[in-house]
């Protein structure tokens, strides 16, 4: 019996260390080395108490897998060991009557010392497991944290793993799934032709599965990362890396048609099985925030419907609910947390999400909301960002034969590829490449290129064609419809939709889980409509209502006497056409002052701005425009004012990709560019990655700011503008070069593109003489713009320090530009080091060294000796070792800038060691006096954390 358990030990300890992110040959390695420890350290309980089948049972179980995780993690904290030590004593003394106390607590203080001398070993030598044992420690930690606290918590925690009997059957369960999975596995539009006969598709037939990017914790950086720092990952991969996914994408990109796919798929994709439980949140949003009821509340609620048996009490629903969460055996999805229409409530259901998934950490949680405003209302650290991808070309086209074919029901006899040449060509006419990557907005397209073999250009374009065709141009072929001729006038008021639309809006702010009832549908139309005398407009009104529902694939049914609109996007077309035709200009600009970069209302926001320039009414126009060119010079602290011009100019940027923007406001459009070029290549890089493409470039007029580019260098403001030379495309350089009849404009379009491949650059290479030329260049004929341009001047200076140049020191401490903040931008990290080694022994170099990281750094200095002293050697492929002596003088440097509290202080420190000179006075005091008002006391915890072990560490010493 000792041998069956000793083999079973060492997959037990794998598993709670996370064995299911490494690859079946590590993990026999890893699994053989793991048995060798354990056969070595555990022989001597052979023939004793615990060589017995209950002891047996007990480690094979899932509690034990927990309990040793749980163990694992407070061992290596070295916090609450003895009293959960004396927890699972008690607990296998339950379930082992006959083992012994004492040999039970020998085990356990085995199992720490494997931990000690084995675990932690291999845990550091396989860095999958390591990554899944730093993830998975987060969210273990923190409940053991909370049930620490209280014996009697403890209590009911260990207690909590018990099986009890469970008062819903597994029966129970699997009609619940069997029902769900019927339900999810229907793809409700489509787009088919032959709505009124409910062509509506299996998801396993018609779905074509996305890509994803994954984004881990790091998601304050999802505006900014750039494609080589986001790894694609696999729908069937979620969960390898944590248990607590956030799902997050644009809108139309097939977030709730992804989450419907697991839930029917689970099984199949993760082999494992679980009880798989979805909410849409914005149903529950106010049970939960205004009702106090509880997830779980919710959940069992949700089961209840499905399941229709009257016998079973939501208690016993509940009960079960917990005893499976308990257990770790549920997959919770959670839909559509933007779309809950307050931000109040928003937050307060975010909130309530993560205490949920604290309290019930084991299990699996996928939570979906759309990425815009996502970091307003964002998770908190323990949870992982998975985005969900546009359609490449492979799936656009894959989708179009899925659609075609089944619009055509499966005729053998009718050609895809005829159909797909000529889609291609009208696609490539329009423009509209970049639309139909849109899950969405491709099935539009398709919809309106079968019926009329071209495509439009503009987005709502896209939504005006196709739902003409829904409502009226199937109708118009197929003759089926009678009409009476008041129902007629219904059908061709166009403000009938967009009040029905409205009149759902107004409901919602009121109740944010709101949807139609039938009757409730009538009594929109009938608001709609505006008539008097109901009783004649009785049957019409139901003509139309009944229309809407089984015949177009507007609004649909989604429950018994539950109607929606047939996807959100439709929704938020109505209520722009709605909001544009009643609204005034500046209640227009109020709203989408509050509604841009908002989850919920983003794209509402967007479709108003179109219709607005489609409608072209000028005052609203005006008004419209004007407000979106004020709001990307937004004030404020930089994370918000980065947050809005984000927001606000990738809705420019297409809306001058669509030939949108009217001349009069082109100018500044262009100019914006111009002045914020390196703001305009990050987002370039991001957009080029979200398309899965290369084309990402921004589009603008390059002749035109060429002209702009030289109004400002006649107006002596080169330095506003140069960074456009580095950062915008070559088509412009071309032609900012082509103005210039000197050789300057040319020398620095090279000098910056030298330095710029220069900081790409992570191993050493042979130093091109083109890098001698131009420092030659900036050095003498072109000294003047070196030193009245910080980034002409730093980018000598990184070139110098990279190329081991002798520069004219004297000469270019003589600079004349105010302080900015440029140097991460145009100085690399080899460059730094450089610079930084030969600060610590000349006063000229110093005095160098504190010009670039204090006056051409503002507010960033603590954060380039962070870098220097923590992260840079990090990076084994540098060029340039940071030496002990150089790393030594940096901190050196900090502790002095910290410490003195006036120039003549810190000047008093610096001289003893040869590193003051006269000559430099000016530069010392300036630079240190800028130190002191921009960066001293300024909040970097990781370098002040640095600091204060590196202290520590001298004491011990």
């Amino acid at each position: 019996m000792w041998e069956q358990i000793l083999l079973t030990l060492a997959p037990m300890a794998l598993e709670a260390l996370g064995n299911n992110f490494i690859s079946t040959k590590r993990k026999n390695n890893l699994n053989r080395r793991l048995g060798n420890a354990i056969s070595k350290q555990f022989e001597k309980f052979a023939d004793t108490s615990l060589d017995c089948g209950d002891f047996y049972r007990t480690i094979q179980s899932y509690n034990f897998v927990e309990m040793l995780r749980n163990y694992f993690f407070l061992v290596n904290d070295g916090i609450g060991r003895e009293e959960y030590i004396n927890n699972i004593e008690a607990y296998i003394v339950e379930e082992c009557p006959k083992a012994q106390r004492i040999e039970i607590r020998e085990f356990i203080m085995e199992l720490e010392a494997l931990y000690c001398k084995s675990l932690r070993k291999i845990i550091q030598d396989y860095p999958e497991v390591n990554m899944a044992f730093q993830l998975m420690s987060i969210s273990h930690r923190e409940i053991l944290s909370q049930i620490r606290d209280s014996q009697n918590e403890f209590k009911r925690y260990f207690n909590s793993l018990n099986n009890r009997a469970t008062p819903i059957t597994d029966s129970d369960i699997n009609f619940y799934h069997s029902v769900s999975e019927r339900d999810f596995s229907i793809i409700r539009f489509t787009g088919i032709s032959g709505a009124e006969r409910k062509r509506a598709q299996n998801i396993n037939e018609f779905y074509v599965k996305n890509t994803f990017s994954y984004y881990g914790k790091d998601v304050d950086k999802l505006y900014g990362r750039i494609p080589e720092d986001i790894q694609p990952i696999q729908l069937e991969n979620f969960f390898d890396l944590g248990n607590k996914i956030v799902l997050i994408g644009g809108a139309g990109l097939g977030k709730s048609t992804t989450l419907n796919y697991l839930f029917c798929n689970y099984e199949k994709m993760y082999g494992s099985y679980a009880l798989k439980l979805k909410l849409d949140l914005k149903e529950y949003a106010k049970e939960i925030t205004e009702s106090k009821q509880s997830i779980i509340w919710c959940l069992a609620n949700e089961f209840s419907k499905r399941i229709q048996n009257g016998a079973i009490s939501s208690m016993q629903i509940q009960e079960t609910i917990i005893q499976k969460l308990m257990a770790g055996q549920c997959l919770i999805i959670l839909d559509a947390l933007d779309e809950i229409p307050t931000p109040n409530i928003r937050n307060k259901v975010r909130e309530e999400i993560e205490t949920f998934t604290k309290v019930y950490y084991s299990n699996r949680f996928i939570i979906s909301t759309r990425e815009v405003g996502y970091l307003k209302n964002r998770f908190d650290e323990t949870f992982l960002h998975i985005r969900i991808n546009k359609f490449d070309a492979e799936q656009i086209k894959s989708y179009s034969e899925k659609w075609y074919r089944f619009n055509h029901d499966g005729d053998p006899n009718i050609s895809f590829e005829a159909f797909w040449r000529g889609f291609e060509e009208e696609v490539a006419r329009a423009r509209c490449e970049k639309l139909i990557s849109n899950p969405i907005i491709l099935i539009l397209a398709l919809v309106i290129f079968d019926i009329e073999s071209s495509l439009p250009t503009r987005r709502v374009e896209f939504y005006k064609k196709c739902i003409e065709t829904f409502l009226t141009e199937r109708e118009n072929r197929k003759g089926a419809f009678v009409w009476t001729e008041k129902a007629k006038s219904i059908l061709s008021a166009s403000l009938t939709i967009p009040k029905i639309a409205y009149y759902r809006f107004k409901h919602l702010n009121a109740n944010v889980g709101y949807k139609f009832s039938e009757e409730q549908l009538k009594q929109a139309i009938i608001e709609a409509i505006e008539v008097s005398g109901m009783v004649e407009w009785e049957e019409p009104v139901s003509q139309y209502s009944k229309y809407l529902i089984e015949r177009t694939e507007l609004i649909q049914e989604v429950d018994d006497n539950t109607l929606d609109f047939a996807h959100k996007t439709f929704y938020e077309y109505f209520l722009s056409i709605y909001f544009t035709k009643t609204s005034e200009y500046s209640e227009l600009v109020r709203l989408l002052k509050r509604w841009i970069g908002d989850s919920n209302n983003d794209e509402l926001a967007r479709l108003i701005v179109e219709m607005v320039i489609q409608n072209n009414e000028q005052k609203q126009h005006d008004a419209v425009l004007s407000f979106l060119f004020e709001e990307i010079k937004t004030e404020g602290d930089a994370e918000r004012r980065f947050r809005k011009r984000w927001d606000v100019f990738s809705l420019l940027a297409d809306l001058y990709d669509h030939n949108l923007i009217q001349p009069k406001y082109q100018k500044e459009y262009n100019k914006f560019i111009l002045f914020n070029s390196d703001f305009i290549f990050n987002f370039e890089r991001r957009i080029r990655f979200k398309s899965n493409s290369s084309k990402g470039r921004v589009r603008y007029d390059e002749q035109s700011m060429a002209n702009y580019f030289w109004e400002e260098v006649q107006n002596d403001n080169l330095i506003f503008v140069v960074d456009s030379l580095r950062y915008l495309n070559e088509e412009y350089t071309k032609h900012v070069i082509s103005h210039d009849d000197t050789p300057l404009m040319s020398h620095v379009c090279q000098l910056l593109r030298l330095n710029n491949y220069d900081m790409m650059q992570t191993s050493p290479k042979k130093i091109s003489r083109k890098y001698y030329d131009e420092i030659e260049y900036f050095l003498g004929e072109g000294l003047s713009y070196t030193l009245t341009t910080p980034q002409i001047f730093l980018s000598v200076l990184s070139l110098s320090m990279k190329s081991e140049s002798q520069i004219q020191l004297d000469e270019l401490l003589k600079y004349q530009f105010m302080p900015s903040d440029k140097f991460q931008e145009y100085v690399s990290p080899e460059s730094l080091v450089a610079l930084a080694d030969r600060a610590s022994s000349s006063s000229k170099y110093l005095a160098l060294l504190l010009v670039a990281v204090v006056g051409c750094s503002i507010c960033k200095t603590n954060s380039i000796f962070e870098y220097l002293l923590i992260h840079y050697e990090r990076f084994s492929a540098r060029s340039y070792v940071l030496t002990k002596s150089t790393k030594e003088f940096m901190i050196f440097l900090w502790e002095t800038l910290n410490s003195c509290i006036d120039y003549g202080s810190f000047k008093a420190t610096i001289e003893p060691l040869g590193l003051y000179d006269e000559c430099y006075d000016s530069i010392f005091e300036k630079n240190f006096n800028l130190y002191i008002e921009h960066s001293k006391g300024q909040d970097d915890e990781e370098l002040k954390k640095y600091m204060k072990e590196l202290s520590k560490g001298k004491e011990e010493s």
